[in-house]
């Protein structure tokens, strides 16, 4: 029957955008910044199999304790894609 997950095709990008609205809009001192490296010209290739909703939630719980372990209640996110790979540092 499976695990109740529903896994679905996710723009990672998108789920970082969310999850910064979502972080900033629980506290107005935390500051998310993103930048975004290496991105690829096609958007079809920042989409990953995944559940959106877990994801985005993971994100926002990582982005929540760097803002909340911040002195000046800063993260910065940035995602970069090369070669099929992604890679989020905060």
């Amino acid at each position: 029957q499976g695990s109740g997950f529903t896994m679905s095709e996710v723009r990672v990008d998108e789920v970082i955008l969310d999850a910064r609205q979502d972080v900033v809009e629980t506290d107005a001192a935390y500051i998310v910044r993103v930048v975004f490296d290496a991105m690829p010209d096609d958007t079809e290739r920042l989409r990953v199999m995944g559940n959106g909703h877990l994801l985005r939630t993971a994100v926002v719980n990582v982005l929540e304790n760097a803002c909340k372990f911040s002195p000046d209640h800063v993260a910065l996110v940035r995602l970069q894609a090369t070669g099929g790979q992604f890679a989020i540092q905060v």
